[in-house]
């Protein structure tokens, strides 16, 4: 598991749209009981950054942390070094691997076709929940008011599912008067909606009240969500449900 946290840090910035410069920060926003959370990683060129939900919050947070004191660069790996294996609601589907020697992990990955916009990594990551990193292009906040609105796709995946999951759509709107945001997904059986408050000045938003439901039960959950590319012109995020043990993790990107 170490080893995984070790690779995977490796390619925070450059793998998910943003211009793979070196990590500046890293910070951890949420961390459940199991261990599992989400991490927010930001380059050294404003508006630069990444999520990503774990296994090991902690534990890839201080990986992270010794990058920056040793000054390490970042991997030279983006969606479009992966083979193409279909299309999803306008994104690129692409899997494959990543080496180092004999270590392999598999990867899947969601992204614009465009190359430098909106992607998701996902890294199997056998007997663990697996790691989801989103991103996108460098962020410029908008300078107009108004509602913008998005479109796009969600992924969600139970514990001993591989992510990504079930592949499905969401919709959400930006009201830039009042800096809130409302949510809207379903990916299989999964729902999920909710809303909460947005930092424009720095391109983040998020919510621990989501609404979560299934066939079955209802959870609440946590989303944490990133605005992308010049003028806010992209989105994506990652959102667990608040159980001690997540039941369900899942992610989303799409365009205005």
């Amino acid at each position: 598991m170490n080893r995984q946290i070790a690779f995977i840090a490796l390619f925070a910035l450059a793998g998910c749209g943003g211009g793979g410069s070196p990590i500046q920060t890293s910070a951890p926003l949420t961390i459940v009981s199991s261990g599992e959370g989400i991490i927010r990683v930001t380059g050294s060129n404003l508006g630069e950054q990444a999520l990503i939900y774990t296994s090991d919050a902690a534990s890839m947070n201080a990986v992270f942390n010794d990058q920056i004191n040793n000054g390490s660069d970042p991997g030279d790996v983006n969606v479009s070094d992966f083979p193409l294996m279909g299309r999803v609601g306008g994104y690129e589907l692409r899997k494959g691997t990543i080496a180092d020697g004999s270590y392999v992990i598999s990867v899947t990955a969601i992204g614009d076709p465009e190359g430098d916009g909106v992607a998701a990594i996902y890294f199997e990551d056998p007997g663990y929940v697996d790691t989801i990193m989103v991103g996108g292009g460098t962020y410029s906040a908008p300078t107009g008011m108004g509602t913008y609105s998005y479109s796009g796709v969600q992924t969600s995946n139970a514990r001993s599912v591989i992510a990504p999951g079930d592949i499905g759509t969401f919709d959400m709107t930006l009201n830039m008067s009042s800096e809130t945001f409302n949510y809207s997904g379903q990916s299989g059986d999964l729902n999920v909606s909710g809303n909460g408050y947005v930092d424009i000045e720095n391109g983040r938003f998020a919510t621990d009240s989501l609404f979560v439901t299934d066939r079955f039960s209802s959870y609440t959950g946590t989303m944490h969500g990133l605005l992308n590319g010049d003028a806010a012109t992209s989105t994506s995020g990652v959102f667990h449900t608040n159980d001690s043990r997540p039941d369900y993790s899942g992610s989303f990107l799409g365009n205005r």
